[in-house]
Order: C-alpha cells, then sequence, then structure tokens
C-alpha cells in the first residue's frame, strides 16, 4: 500500500506537472498587447517562466494569434519571438495575418539574406525578419523572427492624428523628377523657394521633390519656377555662364500614394550630345559629349504651370493676409522662432505641440497618412528634441521670401542649413517653418 501511495502521488504530481506546462505552452500572447498587460503576465508568480534572468524573460512555446510561436522572451519593452519551426506552414500564417490586418500599412523590404515586414500603430511597431532572400518564396518550414515594441503611451492631439484619419492608397501624390550636370538649379512653386542646390564640378546630380505640401485642392493651377546657374569649377568657383559640357532636365511625375506611377511628363531637357571639332598637328578629330549648344546665358529661367488631380482640399493659407502689406515682417518671423526656441529649451512640449498641430494635420492629410511613420511617431521626434537640446542657434544672413499670391512667408537661412537649430550632446536638429497670417486671429502660424 506504501508502493501504491508513493506511486499516486508521483503520479499525480506528474498530472500536475504536465496540464502546468500543457497550459503554459497554450497561452495565446495576442492579449498581452501593451507594456504593462506584457509585464504583468511575465512577473506574475502564478506565471512561472522557462527561464528568468534580470529583464530578460522567456517562455518555451505558446500561440499568438492562434499561431504557434517559440522562444517567446520580453526584453524592457520589446516581446519578440519566433515562428514554430516544429509545425508546418507558422511562418506563412503570420504573413497572411499581417496582411490581412494592415492591407494598406504594411511594409516589406527585401534583402539578399532576409526579407522584412513592418507594421506601425499608436502602441507598437512589428517587424517580421523572414528568413529567404529576394529570389525565394517563403516554404512550409521557412524560418522566421517577430519583434513587437511596445511605445509609450501618449495622450496629446497632434500624436493622435494619424489614428483619426483614413488611408487612401489610391490618392495622388505629385513630384519633380531633376536630372543635371555643372548647373545650379532653384524651383520656386508660386513664388516660394522648394529647393536649391550648389552644383559641383564633374558631378551629375538626380533629386525628386514632392509638391503636394503647396497644393491645397483640384482647383488651383500650381506654377512651377525654375532658374538655372552655372555651376562651380574646379576651384569651386561659380562659373561665369552656363558651360558648354552641362545639361538640364526636369519631369513632372504622378503616383498614387502607395507608389504605383501613373503619368510622366517634360518640363524641361536641354541634354543632348555635343560634337566639338579638334585640330592639332594637321589632323582634325572630333569628341561628343552629353551637353548643350544653347550654353553661354547668364542662366536660364522658365515657368510651368500644370492642373493638379489630388485626392483632398485643405485650407491651407486661404485665410492668409497679404504679407506684402505687412510691416516688420521678417522680424515677426524672427520672433517666432525665438519663442519657439524658448519652448525648447523650457522643455515646454505642449506649446511646441499645439503651434505644430495644424501643420502635421495638413501633412498627414495631403500624404493620405500613407507611409511608415505616422503622426505620433512624429509627436515623439520633438518630444526628444526637448529631451536632447541643451541649446539653439540661429542664422544671422537671411533672405525673406514671399509667395507669389502674397499669402506665404518663408525665411531663408544663407549661412545656416536652417535658420533655427537644436543642439545637444550628439544630437541635433534642423528647424524651418514656412508661414501666413491668419485673417481673423491676426496670428503669425505654421503652415508648411
Amino acid at each position: 500500500m506504501k508502493l501504491i501511495g508513493k506511486q499516486f502521488i508521483f503520479l499525480f504530481a506528474f498530472l500536475i506537472t504536465s496540464s502546468l506546462v500543457i497550459a503554459q505552452n497554450n497561452i495565446d500572447f495576442t492579449q498581452y498587447n501593451s507594456l504593462n498587460k506584457a509585464k504583468e503576465f511575465f512577473n506574475s508568480k502564478t506565471n512561472k517562466s522557462d527561464f528568468a534572468y534580470g529583464n530578460y524573460k522567456t517562455y518555451e512555446k505558446g500561440f499568438w494569434n492562434g499561431i504557434p510561436i517559440e522562444e517567446i522572451v520580453l526584453r524592457e519593452n520589446q516581446l519578440s519571438f519566433s515562428a514554430s519551426k516544429s509545425i508546418k506552414n507558422s511562418t506563412k500564417r503570420i504573413i497572411e495575418y499581417l496582411e490581412k490586418k494592415y492591407p494598406i500599412d504594411l511594409t516589406m523590404d527585401k534583402e539578399w539574406s532576409s526579407t522584412t515586414y513592418s507594421a506601425n500603430s499608436e502602441d507598437f511597431s512589428l517587424k517580421l525578419v523572414v528568413d529567404i532572400n529576394e529570389d525565394k518564396k517563403v516554404e512550409e518550414n521557412t524560418k522566421s523572427d517577430v519583434t513587437i515594441t511596445f511605445k509609450e503611451v501618449i495622450n496629446n492631439p497632434l500624436a493622435k492624428i494619424s489614428t483619426q484619419l483614413k488611408s487612401n492608397p489610391n490618392g495622388i501624390d505629385y513630384y519633380v523628377d531633376l536630372y543635371y550636370f555643372q548647373v545650379s538649379p532653384k524651383i520656386l512653386i508660386n513664388g516660394i523657394p522648394i529647393y536649391t542646390e550648389i552644383g559641383k564640378s564633374r558631378y551629375i546630380n538626380e533629386n525628386t521633390i514632392y509638391l503636394n505640401p503647396y497644393i491645397l485642392n483640384s482647383k488651383s493651377p500650381v506654377t512651377l519656377q525654375f532658374i538655372v546657374d552655372p555651376g562651380l569649377d574646379e576651384n569651386k568657383n561659380q562659373l561665369k555662364s552656363i558651360p558648354k559640357q552641362s545639361y538640364f532636365g526636369a519631369l513632372l511625375i504622378t503616383q498614387n500614394a502607395k507608389g504605383d506611377e501613373l503619368k510622366t511628363e517634360k518640363i524641361f531637357n536641354n541634354r543632348e550630345y555635343v560634337t566639338d571639332t579638334i585640330t592639332e598637328n594637321g589632323e582634325t578629330r572630333y569628341s561628343s559629349y552629353p551637353g548643350t549648344s544653347k550654353y553661354g546665358k547668364k542662366n536660364i529661367v522658365f515657368d510651368y504651370t500644370f492642373n493638379p488631380e489630388v485626392n483632398y482640399d485643405i485650407k491651407g493659407w486661404n485665410n492668409g493676409k497679404d504679407l506684402r502689406l505687412e510691416k516688420d515682417l521678417e522680424q515677426k518671423i524672427k520672433t517666432f522662432y525665438q519663442n519657439f526656441s524658448d519652448y525648447i529649451l523650457a522643455k515646454k512640449i505642449e506649446k511646441i505641440s499645439n503651434l505644430l498641430y495644424d501643420n502635421y494635420f495638413e501633412y498627414y492629410t495631403f500624404t493620405y497618412n500613407m507611409g511608415k511613420n505616422k503622426s505620433f511617431d512624429d509627436y515623439k521626434e520633438w518630444a526628444t528634441a526637448v529631451e536632447s537640446s541643451f541649446k539653439t542657434v540661429v542664422a544671422e544672413q537671411t533672405k525673406l521670401h514671399i509667395s507669389t499670391d502674397g499669402k506665404l512667408a518663408y525665411l531663408e537661412a544663407i549661412d545656416k542649413s536652417s535658420y533655427l537649430k537644436a543642439v545637444g550632446k550628439n544630437y541635433s536638429k534642423n528647424i524651418e517653418f514656412t508661414f501666413y497670417i491668419d485673417k481673423t486671429t491676426n496670428e503669425l502660424k505654421i503652415i508648411r
């Protein structure tokens, strides 16, 4: 009887231990969707982890949205796990879930050794790294790892903009695509400079400028002005005229917000093959190269007007005063920057986010709330600027620009990369805005 009693106790203990292991392995970690919930579970005395050391805790097996997973780890603010290696198609099921859960915002980056899926929400960011290169397909036993990074809970209107707006992958975006050699282009949109570059000697340039920030709706035509000056010589001095060995080209690109190209229109292109006749020692030879036969001008200036067809209608600067009639406008803008600088140094993030709210609301409207970053990421970036900065620097040489309709103003920094710069230890942030003055309140406001 004693032997039977011992056997019974052993069997009873085995059954309890087995049931605990089974219960643990049946845990679906989807329910721990915040850092506090995950910490509460992993730190609970009734939930013994397989291994625990400091902030590092792990469970052997479990589920995530009903999908078998293993090697579940909580470390600081990250929950990570791997797709089950013993159960087929676990990685496929994770990908299928993400594609269904984030049909618009899920991004995929292919590299030579792996493919990464990324999703971003107000509460966490998620990365799935799949063990396949860009040429392979996901198989039933493909390995993968998921990392969920929990974010700080932020109760701020600017941070919540993206959660209040719908995403529109079919919204229309406009870009100017540039390619040029040995010239220095400047582009203005409705009188406001949006691009300036000094053309380095023997250097081919390609750049793309996003135009939607300056397009309020589909009702008003947009005029781009191009000023193409000579580039620099080998001694970094500006050439006196457009050289023969130079060219400039610009295209108007229309895309949808998910990146599919819809239309391309030529704005300007003076690139051609120029042939020089060279006579040396009584012999004649010919040299051909990309350039322009219309060289020797001081600069090239031309306008291009188009009618946009965007999928939004925003207020922007429609209620703005005519700044051409405003007295001491440049000083008012400098005073605004000084106050903004004071808010940074005084760590007043709420004041800063209030000033920035309209600007970011319109930004996430004209970008159709698409892309990897969202308004909560932008709020966090400004919070970092406030936390990290111990001084600010302003430009001493400036030039004031007013749009052709008189409603927008931009203070260009001549001697600095931006008018205001926030500086900290191993940290810097360029800060500059485009302004208008509201007719109703007579208040100078950031709009871009």
